[in-house]
């Protein structure tokens, strides 16, 4: 269980506590004296309303802020919920609190006493099960020796019924320091602006005590002649009757034979007493580096700058401390072999939530940009994903920097002759369409990477336990067999990457035609377009597998080799190579394909051939080169020449790219 966790079970009637640190006497008595007079501590600082408000907001402030665990991809990362670090610094890190409660208690006290502390328990598994908090002024954070005699640091956890001290190692304690020297040990901002804070206690208990034993009357009368005893009593009760009161604060009042009255106002010095409290607000939130208007000091706080005091308060307050809060878990909870691939992190957004005007300008620009999806912006408002709101947007009279280059070259007769707001669509279109091949690569590349290591690991588990003890014939059969119902677990891994390109394909498309973003739907059509188009890749990759594997161990045979180690070389080869030729063939071919598709389906009667920048010289042969919409660009058997290559001859229709491997051209509607 622990021992922080023995110290909360007495902790409900017990406040100050002692620990055998320096300056715990101190605190135990109610803290340093100061010039004042009056004595500090973390406690006594906590009676200053302006303290009390900084410490309660920005531990509110910080605890309500999602604090993730995530994993990193290879390009951004992805929450990791399942990862047992998430289940504690989000839900519950132990089983006496909530996530909030537990954040909220460690910031409070970092900013009180400049450290907070955790003890961390571990399941045998070697995975932290529970954090359990233990007050500052509770444990003794040295430098003591090793066994070995090395410098290590320690923590002294101190009882708070028997004083005796339990040592904690290092890796048992999730320790947080604030601003300190050392780096080990944070320093307490109560006690080095004790002096402030008392001068704020003093000023305090002097205006309790003014109020307390004042006698400055507020009216006096003054007559021309001495009254007695009886006289001073009727004239004050008869005051009292006619004028006390708010009901008779403005009734006319009459005094004769000399009589004079006269009205007392504050004292200068008092004016100044009141100065010196709006000062010691100012104060405090020095400390804490709190906007005076977070704790409602409204006196220097204007419309225009509140909205940037906001920012500041994000970028230089809660930032700092949760940046602390976030090494010291990612060092504490995550393992050696963990801390590059896992790591938690705050959602600062969750503070410059804007109004609801500023909020949907921001989500529409970012938008229209292709910045962010719309179901991004839905997440961002709490609400559920729309179908089809997962699709990035980008507007067609612009185009990415790295795209300038398709404008080069033999494109750049744009410089050279008008072209028609179609013919600059198309180009645009096509620019666009190849980026989106490149950006759909990987994805590719990692489901080609799936299905051929299904693959691998399929036939070679067959054909060490086949060829180990049983003849080749009954292996072929074997791999007859299994590439007979292999297309079907292909498609399966395959198809989602057809379509999402697909998807992306459509939108961009759609644009190039003028087709409005609503308008653009995956028709019925299209939907089984794509996936015909992927089971003839699963059912032409099984084919030629099959193919390969016959070749390799019959050549094996033939030269009097082994079978199975032609058989795993060349699963090795696949491994490396198959996944990224994949990617690279697939993306082009399919994007022509659907391409045509589409615009064919949309009207559109020309297809015109559009080659990019780098393009070889048979591409560059081909570049505006225009069909209808029932002939290929090329026909089966017909040559493509160029000066300096060798002719290509088609061995079959060639409705679109790519037109050799490697080749990144695309179509454009004509």
């Amino acid at each position: 269980m622990g021992i922080a966790r023995a110290v909360m079970e007495q902790r409900s009637s017990y406040e100050g506590g002692l620990s055998l640190k320096d300056g715990a006497l101190l605190e135990a008595f109610g803290g340093r004296a100061t010039s004042s007079g009056v004595r500090v501590n973390a406690s006594k600082a906590m009676t200053v309303s302006a303290v009390y408000d900084c410490v309660k907001i920005i531990s509110e402030d910080i605890a309500k802020l999602p604090l993730k665990t995530y994993k990193r991809l290879d390009r951004g990362k992805a929450v990791a919920e399942k990862h047992p670090v998430y289940t504690l610094l989000h839900d519950r890190p132990n089983p006496w609190m909530t996530a909030f409660n537990f954040r909220e208690a460690m910031q409070a006290c970092i900013l009180l006493w400049g450290n907070n502390y955790a003890e961390i328990e571990w399941n045998k598994a070697g995975r932290p099960v529970a954090l359990w908090p233990v007050r500052p002024d509770m444990v003794e954070a040295k430098i003591v020796k090793d066994a070995r005699g090395r410098p290590a640091l320690a923590y002294l956890i101190t009882d708070p019924e028997t004083g005796r001290q339990e040592g904690l190692p290092v890796e048992y304690m999730n320790h947080v320091p604030g601003l300190s020297f050392l780096g080990f040990r944070g320093l307490s901002v109560i006690e080095y602006w004790r002096e402030a804070i008392g001068l704020t206690l003093a000023a305090s208990e002097y205006g309790s005590r003014f109020f307390a034993n004042d006698t400055t009357p507020g009216l006096i009368l003054t007559t021309p002649r001495k009254l007695n005893k009886e006289e001073k009593e009727t004239l004050k009760e008869d005051f009292r009757i006619k004028y006390e009161g708010l009901s008779k604060k403005f009734r006319m009042g009459i005094l004769e034979q000399g009589w004079d009255i006269k009205t007392l106002g504050m004292k200068p010095q008092d004016a100044q007493y009141l100065e010196l409290r709006k000062f010691q607000i100012l104060e405090v939130c020095r400390m804490f580096r709190m906007p005076p208007h977070k704790i409602a000091s409204m006196d220097a706080a204007t419309y225009t700058n509140i909205e940037h005091q906001g920012i500041e308060y994000k970028t230089d307050t809660i930032q700092p401390w949760t940046k602390r809060a976030e090494q010291v878990y990612n060092w504490k909870l995550f393992g050696a072999a963990e801390r590059g691939t896992y790591f938690c992190e705050h959602v600062l957004d969750a503070l410059l939530q804007g109004d609801t005007a500023a909020r949907t300008d921001s989500y529409q620009k970012r938008i229209y940009s292709g910045n962010m999806t719309p179901n991004e912006a839905r997440e961002k408002e709490n609400e559920n994903p729309l179908p089809g709101g997962d699709d990035l947007w980008m507007p067609m009279n612009m185009i990415p920097a790295s795209m300038a280059a398709d404008f080069n070259g033999e494109d750049r007769s744009l410089e050279r002759r008008h072209y028609s707001l179609g013919e600059i669509r198309a180009k645009r279109g096509a620019a666009l369409r190849r980026r989106l091949a490149g950006s759909y690569r990987k994805i590719f590349e990692d489901a080609a990477a799936r299905m051929v290591k299904r693959e691998v690991q399929d036939v070679g588990k067959a054909a060490k336990k086949v060829l180990g003890s049983r003849s080749l014939e009954e292996f072929e059969v074997w791999l007859e067999d299994y590439y007979r119902k292999f297309p079907d677990v292909a498609e399966k891994i395959m198809l989602p990457a057809y379509a999402s390109y697909a998807e992306a394909l459509l939108a961009a498309a759609s644009q190039e035609i003028g087709m409005k973003p609503d308008e653009a739907e995956m028709s019925p059509e299209l939907e089984a377009f794509t996936r015909k188009v992927a089971q003839a890749f699963v059912q032409k990759h099984a084919k030629s597998s099959q193919g390969q594997l016959g070749q390799a161990y019959g050549k094996a045979v033939e030269d009097s080799g082994d079978p199975l180690e032609a058989i795993e070389g060349r699963l090795g080869e696949w491994e490396e190579k198959t996944p990224a030729k994949v990617s690279m063939r697939e993306t082009v071919r399919f994007g022509g394909a659907f391409a045509r598709a589409f615009f064919f389906s949309a009207g559109v009667v020309t297809l015109v051939w559009v080659a990019g920048a780098n393009a070889c010289p048979l591409c560059r042969e081909m570049d505006g080169k225009s069909v209808g919409r029932m002939e290929p660009f090329i026909r089966n058997g017909d040559e493509v020449n160029a000066d300096g290559v060798d002719p290509l001859r088609a061995s079959s229709d060639i409705g679109h790219p790519p037109l050799h491997d490697g080749c990144e051209c695309t179509i454009s509607p004509g």
